[in-house]
């Protein structure tokens, strides 16, 4: 549910981050956003990508490697 409003909210990116929360599939592009987060990096080191997710399908599922403490 989404409150009603008067205001128009402000979408303007103010902390040069990029947030990705979903599944890992090729489909949805999530290797591609982590590269260009990296190229992007280079020029300016304050961008940033933070990525919350558990589930790896098909493909990536075989590059998983576990996790160590």
């Amino acid at each position: 549910m989404i409150p009603e409003s008067n205001k128009i909210p402000s979408f303007r990116n103010k902390h040069n981050r990029l947030i990705y929360s979903g599944k890992f599939h090729e489909d949805w592009y999530t290797e591609e956003i982590i590269s260009a987060t990296k190229k992007l990096n280079q020029d300016d080191s304050r961008i940033h990508t933070q990525i919350v997710g558990d589930k790896f399908q098909e493909r990536l599922r075989e590059k998983k490697k576990p996790r160590t403490n």
